[in-house]
This record gives structure tokens, C-alpha cells and sequence, in this order.
């Protein structure tokens, strides 16, 4: 017996190998917390790349080799918990970009403990008793260089055969799904994949062929586009207001004899009102919805475009706007960094941003200030710009976790319903539309809505299917099904109100990239300066669609039309996507300008 215990010591480190089962057990329970039917391949590639990343411990001495576990079992711990959590809200994985939005996580605690459950302190327990067993146990090594490079080769071997196994004709860095990827390398192999898939991504150059590509769909594009334009709100001051997890569901609906949204269900009968109204956001959430009304883009396939690409330029909202001779603000009642707006919304052409540093701390509510506090304070910004002004307007107070406080659950809501997460998002939103209501007679107050045009619309779902028993019980009385739920119940709301305008609710099919040359038209801009846009008008197209990417908060991309509903993008979808990413990626506008096309100053 005291022989077989040398020969494993000599060929294994007890601690190396008990830092392994650790990670390889986290990674069992994960797959039972989140129902992950992870194949016995996919162990053995976390496995091999366990082993690759503990076998440096090898190198080091016998103090350093504890410390360098221990830290190698944090690093894991950390990671495999961030995608627990992650994965109960959003339905994916952490990625590369996720990290570099950390700075996002300020504010977000009441959110974040929501997500918690009272067994997720096994994934940690061991970083407390690691150190004792370090402690008062020794199970002495020799540093032997040859048990480094056994384990490395080992787990490299494993690795190797194993992504041989899985990716076709040897294709490592083949794209998937963030679940297909999962499902088919684990956690750990995830998240090498994913930040294979980041470096490659960050080396994107403009090539000759892909600006041909670029130039090619465009003219596909706007060669069947119409090229009139309206005068009805031309020299009118503009508000954008983007209301956070607002879907259109809610707009005319009671709950208890209740209306839940009675401002906008009024502001809705004089207005341009479209009901099939898509969100298109990814990863960046509410960022992605700024930049899709912003500047008629889809986002890029993973991670914030704000985060990713801060310093790129854009043919936007504002700069149409302010070649015209509008002076363009942005107004949110949070920290200026967050979603780094601090640094993008003047590459999009915003004069200033008035950000919760430069506003006065009032009333605050979950991550900000109020919303009434922040569009009282938002008046007097308004009322002190010259005309016209096109002012961008973020709300806050609906975000989730829509946990409001006492004082601010203003609507009657009986029995489960009450303290249900859809009771409080009913509350939440009830409360946002209260604070638009009150601005909208604020501004008549003033004297400046006669000559406003009002634009409100939501930037992302804030219900999910996951809720979806609830608001079949609640809203449907019946069961949902998986077309209704898209047509219904996904849609955010888009209104576009001036006194000016024939109300009209529209039953064309849209998404947020079409906002833009929707109201351009509206402003009276020159088609032509818009041409890089990549939706349509609204207001002259007759049926229309949604291409829906799969992101944060819609998991399965889709295409919607009034004919149908499909769950796979066709090639046509795909390459218009493709082409989104390059423009972004190769921060392509950088060579163009308003008034003529490329820039002779800049090469790419």
C-alpha cells in the first residue's frame, strides 16, 4: 500500500488532481441547475483543457503551486457563476464582450440578487475550504518539468481530437450559436472558443471586396426605395423618447378595470401608431436600440457595439438633423459611462449629454433617478436650447428587476398577481407612463409641444416566454401560441404624435432600423442624404417585415412578415446581417460624409 501511495504521488499532485474533480463537479452541477444535457465528450473537453491550465503547477514551488491553484479554482468559480446567473436572465452565455461591459454592473445589485438562489453557495464553498486543507495537509511534489509537459500534452491531445470530433472538415473556429457552442464544448471550451472568436473578430480589415460587398447592397436597396419626402414636422423640434422593456402589449390594456398605460392609450389616438413594432437589440440591450433608431444598423452578432467599436462613426439621426440646423442632446438619468454613452453619443453627433452627474439627485428609484424627477429636469434642458432641437430622451425607472418601491405601485392589483414578476412589471410600466404623461402637459405648459414632434417607442422586451403561463393566465385566457406570442406579444410600440399629423394606426411590419428613415421622411430630409440607411420608410411601405437577430433577449432569431412567421433567417436575412457586421467592424462611414461620398483625407 505504502508503494502505490508513492507512485501516485509521483505521478500525480494530490492538490492538481483535487482542484480538477472541483472544477469537473461545478461544471456537473451547473448542467443540473440549467437542465444541460452535456455529452461525455464534453466533460473530457473541459477536462483536457482543466488540465492544461493546472499544469503549470508543476513549474512552481510547493507554496506558489497552492497559490496558483487556488487562484486557477477562483478564476473558474468566478466564471462558472457569472454564466449562472447570466444565463437565468438572458438564456446565453457570458462572452469576452460581456466583461468588457462590467463596468455596468454598477447600480444592477438588486437585479443581480434576484437571479440568486439559496443552493448557488456550493459553487463557492470550496474557495473557503481549499485554503484550509492547503493548510494543514502536505502532500510534498518534486518540480518535475516532465509532469508538466505529460498533463499539458495530455490535455492538448484531448482537446485536439475531441474539436476534431465535433468540427466539421477541422474548422475549429466555425461559427456557432452561443448554445450550439455549449452544448458541444462545455463551459470552459465556450468561453476558448468565444474569445477565439473575439480576437478574430477585433482584426477585421476593410477589404476591396468586402466594400464592394457593402456598396452592392446598398444599391440592391435603394434601387426600389422611395424617394419623396414629407415637410408636415420639417423645422419642428424633435423628442425621441426610448422607454426601458416597454412592449406594446400593454398599450390599451386593463388589468383589474385598470388602464395599465392611460397616458400613451391617449397619446396613441393622436398619433402615427404602429403595433407590429420589433425590437432588434443583441448583446448591448438598451445601447443596441440607441444605435438602431440612431443610425439605422443592426448591431454586431456579440457583444455592445458601443463597448466593442466606442470611436466609430456614423451616418446618424443627429448629424441629419444638424445639417439642417438642429442642435442635437442626449438626456439619461444614469452614469455617463454606462454602455460607455460618454464616449459614443458625441460620435454620433450629440452637442451634449446630460447625464445623471449633470443633473441634480432629486428623487432617485432603482438605478437613477425617478423618471418624473429626471423629465422634470429634462424641461429645463429643453427649455433652454435654441430651436429647433432634437432631443434623445432615455427612461429608467421601468427596468428590471420592476421592483418598485412603496409609494410607486400605483395600480390596484389583487391576489398572486400583486407580488408576481408580471404584477411588477405592470407597476413599472404603469409608473413610466405616468412620468410621460406629466411631461407631455409639462411641455404644453411650456409652450413647446404645438411645435414637437413626440417619437416614443420601447427598447427591448421586458417579458419573456419564460413568462409566458403568467400572462396567458393574466392577458389571453388561453394558451399562447408560438406565432401569437411573436406577433403579440414581442413587438414593442412605436408613436409618433404632432399635431400636425393625421393620426393613424398602421399595420405595417417593422423593426427599430427603420425608425430612422421613417422620421427623416417625416423631418423633411433629402432621401439621399440617408441612403446608408438600412431600414425602410415606414410611412411608404406597404406590408413590410422584421428580421429579429438572436441575442440577450430574444434567444431564436426570426423573421416576421405579415404572411408568416419564420424561425430560420433565409440567406437574404443572413447577408444583411453580414453586412451590418462589416460596416461596424470596419467602421466603414468613417470613409464617407454627408455631402459627398468618400472622404478623400482618410484610406482604410
Amino acid at each position: 500500500m505504502l508503494k502505490i501511495k508513492k507512485l501516485i504521488r509521483a505521478a500525480f499532485d494530490p492538490y492538481l488532481l483535487l482542484v480538477l474533480i472541483l472544477m469537473l463537479y461545478k461544471i456537473y452541477l451547473m448542467s443540473q441547475d440549467l437542465s444541460l444535457d452535456l455529452k461525455r465528450d464534453v466533460y473530457l473537453i473541459n477536462a483536457g483543457l482543466i488540465l492544461v491550465i493546472l499544469a503549470p503547477a508543476y513549474c512552481f514551488s510547493h507554496r506558489t503551486r497552492k497559490i496558483y491553484l487556488y487562484l486557477c479554482d477562483l478564476f473558474f468559480s468566478f466564471l462558472l457563476v457569472a454564466d449562472l446567473l447570466y444565463c437565468r436572465y438572458f438564456g446565453t452565455w457570458v462572452s469576452v464582450y460581456t466583461f468588457f461591459e462590467s463596468s455596468n454592473l454598477s447600480g444592477l445589485g438588486p437585479s443581480i440578487l434576484t437571479l440568486c438562489d439559496r443552493h448557488d453557495g456550493i459553487y463557492i464553498i470550496d474557495l473557503f475550504i481549499l485554503p484550509l486543507i492547503f493548510r494543514f495537509t502536505s502532500f510534498p511534489a518534486p518540480q518535475r518539468r516532465r509532469l508538466f509537459l505529460r498533463d499539458l500534452m495530455a490535455g492538448a491531445i484531448l482537446i485536439s481530437y475531441l474539436f476534431y470530433q465535433n468540427y466539421d472538415n477541422g474548422k475549429i473556429l466555425r461559427r456557432y450559436s452561443a448554445n450550439d457552442t455549449l452544448a458541444t464544448l462545455g463551459p470552459l471550451g465556450f468561453h476558448v472558443a468565444d474569445a477565439a472568436y473575439f480576437i478574430k473578430d477585433r482584426n477585421i480589415k476593410l477589404t476591396d471586396n468586402d466594400k464592394a460587398a457593402i456598396l452592392n447592397w446598398y444599391a440592391q436597396k435603394n434601387s426600389t426605395a422611395d424617394t419623396s419626402k414629407q415637410t408636415v414636422a420639417e423645422g419642428k423640434n424633435l423628442i425621441v423618447i426610448q422607454v426601458e422593456s416597454l412592449q406594446n402589449f400593454v398599450i390599451g390594456k386593463k388589468v383589474n378595470n385598470q388602464e395599465i398605460t392611460p397616458n400613451l392609450n391617449k397619446l396613441v389616438k393622436d398619433s402615427l401608431y404602429f403595433t407590429h413594432f420589433y425590437p432588434q437589440t443583441v448583446d448591448g440591450n438598451s445601447s443596441d436600440a440607441e444605435l438602431l433608431i440612431n443610425t439605422s444598423l443592426y448591431p454586431i452578432d456579440k457583444g455592445s457595439t458601443f463597448f466593442t467599436y466606442p470611436l466609430n462613426e456614423y451616418i446618424s439621426l443627429p448629424l441629419l438633423l444638424k445639417k439642417k440646423g438642429y442642435q442635437a442632446v442626449a438626456i439619461h438619468a444614469d452614469e455617463a459611462g454606462y454602455w460607455n454613452r460618454n464616449i459614443v453619443y458625441p460620435n454620433l453627433g450629440f452637442d451634449q449629454y446630460f447625464s445623471i452627474e449633470k443633473m441634480t439627485a432629486t428623487e432617485e428609484l432603482g438605478m437613477g433617478l425617478s423618471d418624473e424627477a429626471m423629465f422634470r429636469q429634462s424641461l429645463s434642458i429643453l427649455e433652454s436650447l435654441p430651436q429647433p432641437f432634437y432631443s434623445f430622451i432615455i427612461t429608467l425607472s421601468s427596468h428590471y428587476p420592476f421592483m418598485m418601491p412603496d409609494g410607486y405601485n400605483l395600480l390596484g392589483l389583487a391576489g398572486d398577481l400583486a407580488n408576481s414578476h408580471v404584477g411588477n412589471y405592470l407597476q413599472s410600466v404603469h409608473y413610466a407612463d405616468k412620468a410621460i404623461g406629466q411631461f407631455v402637459e409639462d411641455l404644453k405648459d411650456a409652450g413647446l409641444l404645438q411645435n414637437t414632434v413626440i417619437a416614443i417607442y420601447g427598447d427591448h422586451d421586458g417579458m419573456f416566454e419564460r413568462d409566458k403561463p403568467e400572462i396567458e393566465r393574466v392577458f389571453a385566457n388561453k394558451p399562447i401560441s408560438e406565432e401569437e406570442w411573436t406577433r403579440v406579444y414581442v413587438p414593442v410600440p412605436l408613436l409618433i404624435y404632432n399635431s400636425g399629423l393625421k393620426a393613424k394606426t398602421a399595420d405595417v411590419y417593422g423593426g427599430q432600423v427603420d425608425f430612422l428613415p421613417t422620421i427623416s421622411y417625416l423631418m423633411g430630409v433629402n432621401s439621399d442624404d440617408y441612403r446608408f440607411a438600412m431600414g425602410n420608410n415606414l410611412l411608404t411601405t406597404k406590408d413590410g417585415y422584421a428580421i429579429i437577430p438572436s441575442g440577450d433577449y430574444i434567444t431564436r432569431a426570426a423573421h416576421v412578415s405579415p404572411d408568416k412567421v419564420e424561425n430560420d433567417l433565409s440567406g437574404t436575412d443572413l447577408h444583411t446581417l453580414h453586412i451590418a457586421n462589416l460596416i461596424i467592424r470596419t467602421n466603414f462611414f468613417s470613409l464617407y460624409d454627408l455631402e459627398s461620398n468618400i472622404k478623400p483625407t482618410k484610406s482604410r
